[in-house]
């Protein structure tokens, strides 16, 4: 894979027990062809038919399109310090035509977008996890790709960053997991993905696995399927951030005509059930029309004033720095800036590319591994 042209990964493969179904022979590729289509550039595609999730949240609700009630957990303390508003204000989505799909139009603050962008290009992307930049040298051993970059501002190299795994790697030959090549999950991550699993029915969720993937103008990611998992009734979530995608959702093999939706940052698209293993492709990426990491309106809930501040007083009081620094500000800490205009590279980022964070539990639920097995 030539990771400095435009990213078209096929990520198909996996264990045999999941092989996806290609279309028989005379079975039009109708997956390949929405991917062509979409990803053209002379003529651009019609974009009319795209589901947008911005417009059924105004009561205009595409045919297709239902409303998807989401579980309440008590703990009104996770979703502050996770930079999540409560999900009472969630808006919620499902397909009629995709059992199985849910999308969650972004329960994320501002400071929450602006703080899980941030973990994705600054902390993530360097050892013990593995990237794209491994295998090209680009990295020192214990480098910093992002300081790396910003040190010269140097967008350009910036770039090159395509993928991050975590958690238990995939690879991307055989398009499996080694359980002897794994590093530590982040806990926070974790405890994002198992909390948002838990609002839509999957309160026992085991984050063990993500790729984080990187896009840059023209990057696309090809027809696939996820299917590398020993156990597929998991969940799989997507988090998006940056600039918006066109995303397609099809069926269990390439012949069914795929669905087109806009995902937008900070909007949450999680496949279960049926469309779990349905094929999926991103063609193409759209400028963001709201830039939802600034929203400084949209706090963590009307009485969120001073809770997060005092949670990280109240940390820091029990010698507790870890959760002193890591609960995200509200807003309303931060008096509505956005977090300090443009000035941020991590917002600079935000308004030139996407970020996709993919999460995954690989193993079911109580699988005891070998006490020599990592």
């Amino acid at each position: 894979m030539d990771t400095d042209s435009a990213m078209e990964v096929d990520l198909t493969g996996g264990s045999a027990s999941a092989e996806p179904s290609l279309p028989e022979n005379n079975s039009p590729d109708l997956m390949r062809e929405g991917f062509k289509y979409f990803k053209r550039r002379k003529p651009p595609p019609d974009l009319s038919n795209v589901i947008d999730f911005d417009q059924c949240e105004a009561g205009g609700l595409h045919g297709n399109v239902k409303p998807y009630q989401v579980l309440i957990p008590d703990d009104r303390t996770a979703f502050q310090e996770l930079g999540l508003v409560h999900p009472q204000e969630w808006k919620a989505f499902s397909l009629e035509s995709h059992p199985g799909m849910i999308l969650l139009r972004n329960p994320f603050t501002a400071a929450g977008q602006r703080h899980w962008a941030g973990r994705c290009v600054r902390d993530l992307p360097g050892h013990p996890n593995k990237t794209n930049l491994d295998a090209q040298g680009l990295l020192p051993p214990g480098g910093n790709w992002w300081k790396h970059c910003l040190d010269g501002v140097d967008w350009e190299r910036l770039k090159k960053l395509r993928w991050v795994t975590l958690g238990f790697h995939h690879d991307w030959e055989t398009k499996l997991y080694n359980l002897c090549d794994r590093s530590p999950f982040p806990s926070d991550l974790a405890r994002l993905a198992s909390l948002l699993a838990g609002c839509v029915g999957w309160p026992s969720y085991s984050p063990e696995a993500a790729i984080v993937n990187f896009y840059h103008s023209d990057s696309t990611l090809a027809p696939h399927t996820d299917h590398s998992e020993w156990d597929m009734t998991a969940p799989l979530l997507s988090l998006s951030f940056g600039q918006s995608a066109v995303f397609l959702l099809g069926g269990r093999d390439r012949s069914q005509a795929p669905v087109a939706l806009y995902l937008r940052s900070g909007d949450v698209l999680v496949m279960t059930g049926p469309s779990r293993l349905s094929y999926h492709a991103v063609p193409r990426l759209m400028p963001a029309t709201d830039a939802r990491w600034h929203d400084g309106k949209r706090k963590l809930s009307a009485d969120c004033c001073g809770q997060p501040k005092l949670a990280r007083v109240a940390a820091a009081a029990n010698g507790d720095v870890t959760h002193h620094r890591d609960v995200i500000r509200c807003e309303c800490e931060s008096g509505g800036r956005g977090g300090g205009g443009g000035t941020d590279p991590v917002i600079e980022y935000l308004s030139r590319s996407r970020i996709n964070v993919n999460v995954r539990q690989v193993f079911p639920r109580g699988l005891m591994l070998r006490p020599e097995d990592p």
